[in-house]
């Protein structure tokens, strides 16, 4: 066990990060909780540059949308944005836009796949965090358990929301194995996994490989519906109300098809929290000088994959000049305002697109 983990057993720990001295971040149990008991969707948006940062918060109070701002264990190495300066980014941020706007949202900040450093839980519920997910779901299913328990144990004492996952699928698995799309519901959890999952760890929300919809992933989205449905219907049989989450909700981004029909689908199948993050990526990659992004993509081991190079090059981002950014804040913006919408308005019980503010 993380000597970090040990040590926060030892501490009264009521930081959630709070926001002007007047609000405080929900948890992910909180905020799901009123989305299934209202029927929509609640965006969560990765950061990978602070400007992606800007344009989710600015995004969802002009929606007056609930967000979950969340960033991955490998992201906050290679954007250089620890969960300490995310949390930091957010709340002035945040009480720069309560001012402008004259109101807070609902608002919870996420700490994702947590894989291997076990320590970024006690980090990330030091700076404020109220959700972390703890993604174990390359170890077997025994393990998995053992850990995420102990994580849901620890975090619960202090009012932050354990996400956990089992059924996990690599983008290179998938992409390697041409029979993916024929053999994609053995790599689904099985409908027993995940209730003795849910009922052995007491996680808030439960996430698992659901199907191929994952940004990443080239092929055709096929998401197993029908899975995912009977694993609601099992968990609520057995008297528990746990949210599915839909990992690989970028999905929905890069792929022309009707994205209501979709979220309603997910709503009907329990899932309630949408992962974003190809598109706006890709927004703010339109908008950077060709040589700095030929540079950005020629400094990273994976030919191409030029985010792994964001925090190395944020200095030269901000040196661009003033007009291409403001021009790329307002794109990535009024894209992720669409997102918002859309997981809103997905709804079959919310008549009026407004949020119910904190």
């Amino acid at each position: 066990m993380s000597t970090q983990i040990k040590e926060l057993s030892k501490e009264n720990n009521e930081n959630l990060l709070e926001i002007s001295g007047k609000y405080r971040l929900l948890n992910l149990h909180e905020i799901l909780k009123v989305a299934s008991e209202e029927g929509f969707g609640v965006a969560a948006i990765n950061i990978r540059s602070k400007y992606i940062l800007d344009a989710a918060l600015r995004a969802a109070f002009v929606e007056k949308s609930p967000l979950i701002v969340e960033i991955a264990e490998s992201e906050a190495d290679y954007c250089n944005i620890s969960p300490e300066r995310l949390a930091e980014m957010l709340k002035l941020k945040t009480e720069a836009l309560v001012a402008e706007f004259g109101y807070m949202i609902p608002l919870c900040l996420h700490m994702d796949h947590i894989q291997k450093d076990l320590e970024l839980v006690a980090r990330a519920i030091k700076a404020g965090f109220s959700s972390v997910a703890c993604d174990q779901s390359k170890k077997h299913l025994e393990e998995n358990i053992k850990i995420t328990k102990l994580i849901v144990d620890k975090c619960h004492a202090y009012g932050v929301s354990v996400e956990g996952e089992i059924g996990e699928l690599g983008a290179a698995q998938a992409l390697s194995d041409p029979d993916l799309q024929k053999n994609l519901v053995n790599y689904v959890p099985t409908v027993e996994e995940a209730s003795r999952f849910v009922k052995e760890t007491g996680i808030d929300a439960f996430a698992g490989f659901f199907g191929n919809g994952h940004g990443q992933y080239m092929d055709t989205p096929d998401i197993t519906w029908d899975r995912i449905k009977d694993i609601k219907e099992a968990l609520r049989e057995e008297g528990f109300s746990t949210p599915l989450v839909l990992h690989g909700g970028s999905y929905l981004e890069t792929h022309d098809f009707d994205r209501i029909q979709v979220f309603v689908q997910a709503i009907r199948c329990g899932c309630y929290k949408f992962n974003y993050a190809t598109t706006v990526s890709d927004i703010m990659k339109d908008y950077l000088p060709k040589d700095i992004l030929a540079e950005m993509e020629e400094s990273v081991d994976k030919a191409g994959d030029w985010r792994k190079a964001l925090g190395k090059f944020e200095g030269k981002i901000d040196a661009i000049d003033n007009k291409r950014l403001d021009n790329m804040r307002v794109a990535m913006m009024y894209h992720l305002r669409m997102m918002i919408k859309y997981a809103w308005l997905s709804s079959e019980r919310v008549d009026e697109y407004d949020a119910v503010l904190v």
